[in-house]
C-alpha cells in the first residue's frame, strides 16, 4: 500500500489532546444493495467480533473511537434508493436525526442533491483538514469547484476500492496459448509500462472460438475478452480522456470529444466492437432477465475468457474459480502516457457527505477524521488482506497490481455528475446496439450541454447563498 504498515500505525488525527464527545451518538446512513450483495455496506458498523476480515476490522475501528473519544457510532442501513430519497426528506423536515451520509455517485444523483443545497460544505469545516491522506486526494480535486466541497471519498469506507475498475486475467490460458513466450510475463509488461491498448487489442482480438458449431456467438463460446456498459468509462480514463475536466480557472468544461481524442476512442470502439472475439455481457444477459455479473463471472470462471473487465466488487464472486487468475489495472493508451488509471464507477462509488441539517458540524468533523485515520490502519489493510489471503488474488504479484490500480484512482466529473446528460449518452454508446457516433451525439447536444454545464457552473457557485 502507499505507506508501511508502521508509518500508518503513527497516524493521528488532529483531534485535540483529551478531546471528548461527551457520550453522545453519531448516526452514519448507508447502503444496502439488495440487487446485489457485493455492493452493500459493511464497513459502517459490526455488532460483534465474528471472524469475519472486514467486519472486525469495523468493530475494532468503531470501538477505538467510541473509546478514544467518548461516543457511540450508530449506524442506519437503508436500501440504495432509500438513502438518496432520505436524505432530501430530511433536509426539507429539517430534521437532524442524521450526522453523517455515505450516498452512491449514482451517475448524477450525488451532485443533483448538492445543488439542492442539502450538504455542508466541507471547507468551511475548521475539524476537517481535506489533506489528510485519509482522504482520496484525487476525489477531492475533483469535487473541489471554486473552492466549495460537498463530497469527499474517505478511507472511511471501502467504496472507492470495490468500485474501482481492473482487469483480471486467466493463467492457465495465458500459458496454454503461448503468450508468456509470444508477450512475456504479464506483470513484467505492467512494471514496464508496456500494457497499453494495441497490446491489449493484439491479445484479445486473437482469441475466439464458437464452442457449440451453431454459427453464433453466445454465452456457451470462447472469447478474448468479457466486458460491460461501465467498461467505456473506465477504458475512456485509462487512455487519459475525460468527459469533463476543470480548466485553468477551475471551472469544468467538456473535453471529451475533440481531434486528439478521436484516434483513441476510435481504436477503442474497434476492438470492442469486435463481436466475436469481446462478448459484451449486459447486451446479452439483461434481455435474458439474468444477472449479467453472475453470466460473466460464470463463463470466466469456466475457462470461456482470457481478459474480464471488472470493479473489484466483482472479483468476490471469483473465489471458487478452479484456474487461477491475475489481477491487473486497465491498459494505458500508448507507452508514452506516464501512468496507468483506474476508474472509480460513476455510479457505485460511495461518498461521504454531511446534510446542512446537522447542528454540530465541527463535531461531525472530528468524528469523520478519527474514523477515516482509523480505517486507513485497520479497514484499508483489512481489504488489502481479504484480496491477497489466497481467496480472490492468487500470486505474489498482486500487492504490487492492486497498489498501481487502488493509488491512480480517476473520479470523472463529467460522468460521476452526468451534467446535463452528456455522461450518460456517452456510456449509452455501448448499450442494446453497440454505437461509435460520440461526435454525432456531441454536435447534436452541444449547445444543449454547453448551457447546462454553464448553468451547473452558475448553480454551483450559489449553493447556500440565500442562507
Amino acid at each position: 500500500m502507499e505507506e508501511s504498515t508502521e508509518t500508518e500505525e503513527e497516524l493521528k488525527p488532529d483531534i485535540p489532546e483529551g478531546y471528548s464527545f461527551g457520550g453522545r451518538d453519531f448516526t452514519i446512513l448507508h447502503n444496502n444493495y439488495p440487487p446485489a450483495v457485493g455492493w452493500t455496506q459493511y464497513d459502517i458498523d459490526a455488532e460483534e467480533i465474528n471472524g469475519t476480515t472486514i467486519n472486525d476490522a469495523v468493530y475494532n475501528r468503531n470501538s477505538r473511537v467510541e473509546a478514544d473519544y467518548d461516543c457511540v457510532i450508530v449506524g442506519d442501513k437503508v436500501d440504495y434508493g432509500t438513502l438518496h430519497s432520505r436524505i432530501p426528506t430530511l433536509v426539507r423536515a429539517d430534521d437532524d436525526s442524521v450526522d453523517i451520509a455515505t450516498p452512491l455517485f449514482w451517475c448524477g444523483n450525488l451532485s443533483n442533491m448538492t445543488l439542492e443545497g442539502f450538504f455542508l460544505d466541507m471547507n468551511t469545516i475548521d475539524s476537517m483538514n481535506l489533506k489528510q491522506p485519509w482522504y482520496d486526494q484525487q476525489s477531492v480535486e475533483a469535487f473541489t469547484i471554486f473552492d466549495k466541497i460537498y463530497s469527499v471519498v474517505s478511507d472511511m469506507t471501502i467504496g472507492a476500492q470495490i468500485a474501482t475498475a481492473g482487469m483480471v486475467f486467466n493463467k492457465q490460458l495465458y500459458e496454454d496459448y503461448q503468450y508468456s513466450t509470444n508477450y512475456g510475463n504479464i506483470y513484467d509488461i505492467v512494471r514496464e509500462g508496456k500494457w497499453t491498448h494495441q497490446m491489449m487489442s493484439d491479445m484479445v482480438l486473437a482469441l475466439t472460438q464458437d464452442v457449440d458449431n451453431d454459427g453464433k456467438y453466445t454465452d456457451e463460446d470462447f472469447y478474448g475478452l468479457l466486458y460491460q456498459r461501465d467498461s467505456l468509462p473506465s477504458f475512456i480514463n485509462s487512455y487519459d480522456m475525460y468527459c469533463a475536466q476543470k480548466d485553468d480557472s477551475g471551472v469544468p468544461i467538456y473535453t471529451l470529444v475533440n481531434e486528439a481524442n478521436s484516434t483513441k476512442l476510435d481504436a477503442l470502439f474497434d476492438t470492442l466492437y469486435q463481436e466475436k472475439n469481446c462478448f459484451h455481457v449486459m447486451n446479452w444477459f439483461d434481455p435474458l432477465g439474468q444477472d449479467f455479473t453472475i453470466g460473466m463471472t460464470n463463463m470466466f470462471s469456466a475457462n470461456q475468457a482470457m481478459f474480464m473487465w471488472i470493479r473489484f466488487a466483482d472479483v468476490e464472486s471469483l473465489r471458487s474459480m478452479e484456474v487461477d487468475f491475475g489481477i491487473i489495472p486497465v491498459p494505458k493508451w500508448d507507452e508514452a502516457q506516464k501512468q496507468y488509471y483506474s476508474t472509480v464507477n460513476q455510479h457505485m462509488g460511495i461518498a461521504t457527505v454531511i446534510p446542512v441539517t446537522n447542528n454540530d458540524a465541527e463535531a461531525t468533523g472530528y468524528l469523520i477524521e478519527a474514523l477515516s485515520c482509523e480505517s486507513k490502519k485497520q479497514l484499508i489493510p483489512a481489504y488489502y488482506d481479504v484480496l491477497l489471503q489466497g481467496k480472490v488474488a492468487r500470486d505474489e504479484e498482486s500487492l504490487e497490481m492492486l497498489d498501481i490500480i487502488f493509488d491512480n484512482r480517476v473520479y470523472d466529473t463529467g460522468f460521476i455528475f452526468n451534467i446535463g446528460g452528456f455522461g450518460q449518452a456517452v456510456y449509452a454508446l455501448t448499450q442494446t446496439t453497440l454505437k461509435r457516433d460520440y461526435n454525432n451525439v456531441w454536435v447534436k447536444g452541444q449547445r444543449a450541454y454547453t448551457r447546462t454545464m454553464d448553468r451547473f457552473v452558475k448553480d454551483w457557485q450559489e449553493i447556500g447563498a440565500e442562507e
